[in-house]
């Protein structure tokens, strides 16, 4: 799927010009973006790769050996020809493209200090046995952290070039169009022809959404949904489709423009 849009993120537009710095500006290399679940910390790093050119995402796995990230030498190539030759890595993938860190805060501090240390000197090192080889790397950093689940020392976030505070999107207007923009560049065809109308409380949801059984989403969440999706049953139909696990029932009927 094509990245989404930069241009296309609702608010937090100091996260948006960070990222853009990072990408056209040599001097900086790192940014990081601070925020709670639902700031929209991850979609504003990926949204890189939509003004990137030819630059691709490469991300860090939580998991991620030392190995992986900056790879080994390979013994058995340096023994039959004397040659110090580096294993593949995520540093070398990263290099000319641009390295995204999600919860830059959960990786192991060895290998998020060796990241960095990538990053902003250029080169990567990889050791074995007390040997090293060092590969040159040219690529930047963003890395995003929720601070609720683990602190980065101040150490750690000077060498960040660029940290940024997001906030989640407030009120019934934001978060709709939050909405709106994520269904049309998901190519929903069936919500970019929903015009805009006013917002009201439906109650009980089976009556504005006849379309929606019990054997799709819980009671619960469609009348948490249906407080603020347009009042427009096709709109409604579309959204509770695409967050079910399950189709609706043979015997409900989808709505008519009418419902």
């Amino acid at each position: 799927m094509t990245p989404y849009p930069l241009t296309a993120v609702v608010g937090n537009r100091d996260a948006v010009d960070a990222v853009s710095c990072v990408l056209c500006n040599g001097n900086i290399r790192t940014v990081l973006l601070i925020g709670p679940p639902g700031s929209g910390k991850t979609v504003v790093a990926r949204a890189a790769g939509s003004v990137s050119g030819d630059r691709r995402i490469v991300e860090v796995p939580l998991n991620v050996t030392a190995e992986q990230a900056f790879g080994t030498i390979d013994l058995e190539e340096a023994v039959s020809s004397g040659r110090r030759r580096v294993s593949d890595s995520l540093m070398r993938r990263a290099d000319g493209n641009i390295l995204i860190a999600d919860n830059a805060n959960l990786l192991p501090k060895s290998i998020l200090h060796g990241i960095l240390d990538a990053v902003l000197t250029g080169w990567v090192m990889a050791e074995l046995d007390g040997t090293s080889v060092s590969e040159y790397c040219d690529t930047v950093l963003i890395a995003t952290m929720d601070p609720s689940e683990a602190e980065l020392s101040r150490h750690e976030l000077d060498r960040f070039d660029i940290c940024v505070r997001m906030e989640p999107i407030d009120g019934m207007e934001g978060r709709l169009e939050v909405l709106r923009r994520s269904l049309v560049h998901s190519g929903s065809a069936h919500y970019t022809r929903i015009p805009r109308r006013s917002y009201v409380n439906a109650s009980p949801p089976q009556t504005r959404c006849p379309c929606v059984s019990r054997n799709g989403p819980s009671r619960r969440f469609r009348e948490h949904v249906l407080r603020w999706v347009p009042t427009d049953t096709e709109g409604t139909y579309l959204l509770l489709r695409q967050r079910s696990r399950s189709p609706p029932s043979a015997d409900s009927a989808r709505p008519t423009s009418n419902a």
